[in-house]
């Protein structure tokens, strides 16, 4: 059976975090119904690379292709004005879409799919599609739809809201978003993310570098930025631990334009021997880790529909979230989890204490979510609602 080639465009195989994991996970759950064909794009740091190269490689288990293009030392300018860095980005922006277009022709590509709207791939796909007669669509995956409203990428965001053929969210907030500001003209769907229990490992976890008695482990997973909000996490942990006997346990690693800001920020907490660092978590060992937590603790100012909070579900973990983006599509407040206003430390220790001091409470919340991912969330309702997507979309050509 002739199986169409879809392009799939995302993060360079060294980036971590949820994305990258859902992009895996996307590939690995439509392979069976279309041939996929991952496509990442890095920044080299040789400025002999301007014009780009590209290499092809084995990602998520398949034939793939890294495209690295380079910006000139000479094109990076310095505002009188506000110190800030000016970089002329374009051409190295246009060398990924031309390597794109060739890859698009060689393969015989059906449909280009920019998975997030991160360093311009919406923009990318819109170029591609538009020189080679292919039809593309894009995939909002959270912050890149709420942060990059405010900032210098809304240009190129907005050009390929207006001009791709289909456009998927992983929320209701996100789409009501999407449709109130940049009013697209093209069908929206909202696919939210799903759990596939076959990617983890769910042995125990060994933690390494706890204290002989850590007391309550509070767990936080991820790739640690502003808008996960770990400011306020690591303020509430200094609250509890005035209390009582607390561990905050950080799995992940910090962006790097903001690790100076995090590294002085836990260094400086009166909770600061309160906190574990263990760094990256391989992401087949989560589930693990999550089951040796007394509680989950996400305090986003910012998300959609995170992994993190589907994998503490399934791995029978308490949960405290807050009321941001797609989160209260994925639990209810008292039911699956607690959920608490973001920014505010306070709320969260609170939260976290009642867990604490009620563990029958705790363990109806699990039951529940555990239900929950495992019903609304199982992993071959994804595939059939992708399938329909990716076929509407070749229809829409």
């Amino acid at each position: 059976m002739h199986k169409h080639k879809i392009a799939l465009l995302v993060e360079a195989p060294d980036v971590e975090g949820g994305i990258q994991s859902a992009a895996h996970r996307h590939a690995r759950l439509l392979s069976d119904t279309f041939e996929i064909v991952p496509i990442a794009f890095r920044k080299s740091r040789d400025e002999r690379d301007w014009a780009g190269r590209r290499q092809e490689l084995t990602l998520f288990g398949q034939k793939a292709y890294l495209v690295e293009a380079a910006d000139l030392r000479a094109d990076h300018r310095w505002s009188e004005t506000s110190s800030i860095e000016n970089i002329r980005q374009d051409l190295r922006f246009r060398s990924y879409a031309d390597h794109l277009v060739d890859i698009v022709r060689d393969e015989g590509i059906s449909l280009i799919h920019a998975f997030g709207a991160f360093h311009q791939r919406g923009l990318i796909a819109a170029f591609a599609g538009a020189k080679c007669g292919v039809p593309h669509m894009l995939s909002l995956r959270g912050v890149d739809l709420e942060t990059r409203m405010f900032d210098a990428m809304v240009a190129p965001l907005q050009a390929s809201i207006l001009s791709t053929s289909l456009i998927v969210c992983v929320s209701d907030d996100a789409r009501r978003l999407l449709e109130g500001v940049f009013r697209p003209s093209c069908p929206v769907r909202v696919i939210r993310n799903h759990f596939d229990p076959s990617l983890f490992d769910e042995s125990i976890a060994e933690l390494p570098e706890l204290p002989d008695d850590p007391g309550s482990v509070i767990g936080c997973f991820g790739k640690f930025r502003r808008v996960m909000g770990l400011d306020f996490l690591i303020d509430a942990v200094a609250e509890l631990a005035q209390r009582r006997k607390i561990t905050l346990l950080l799995g992940g690693s910090i962006q790097k334009r903001e690790a100076e800001y995090y590294e002085a920020r836990i260094a400086e907490s009166p909770a600061c021997a309160h906190i574990v660092r263990i760094g990256s978590v391989p992401h087949r060992a989560m589930l693990g880790y999550l089951k040796r937590c007394s509680v989950a603790v996400y305090p986003s100012i910012s998300d959609a529909s995170p992994n993190k909070i589907l994998e503490a579900m399934y791995a029978r973990a308490p949960i405290v979230s807050t009321r941001v983006g797609g989160i209260p599509e994925l639990v209810s407040d008292g039911k699956e989890a607690l959920l608490v206003e973001a920014r505010s430390s306070s709320a969260l220790a609170r939260a976290v204490e009642k867990l604490l001091d009620d563990p029958m409470f705790a363990q109806a919340l699990t039951r529940a979510a555990f239900d929950r991912v495992t019903g609304e969330h199982a992993i071959d309702a994804e595939r059939d609602l992708w399938v329909e997507v990716y076929l509407q979309a070749l229809r829409l050509a």
